[in-house]
């Protein structure tokens, strides 16, 4: 569960539960010494991470916090401006329109 107002409307802004036989049990949160509070699931294998407001997953293998859907959607428009770039030099070499 989150509270996007950052735990203003809830008192939490990160809050996580786990099945365990049958029954919720929270996830244990921690705050990491660089602020972030953090809870780990067995189920994901990944870490629920409140960041800069957000909610984020931080995989612990790689050490690396997955991307954002602001992340992923600005990587998709980078790459489709690249592609049109590219496509329009290719039809102003081949003299197409």
């Amino acid at each position: 569960m989150l509270d996007p107002s950052g735990g203003r409307y809830y008192g939490f802004p990160l809050k996580g539960l786990e099945l365990v036989d049958g029954k919720y049990r929270e996830i244990e949160l921690t705050t990491e010494p660089d602020g972030v509070l953090k809870g780990y699931s067995e189920v994901l294998r990944l870490s629920v991470a409140w960041l800069d407001g957000f909610p984020r997953l931080y995989n612990h293998a790689s050490g690396k916090y997955l991307e954002s859907v602001k992340e992923t959607a600005a990587a998709r428009r980078k790459r489709n401006v690249t592609r049109r770039k590219r496509e329009r030099t290719r039809r102003k070499r081949n003299g197409t329109p």
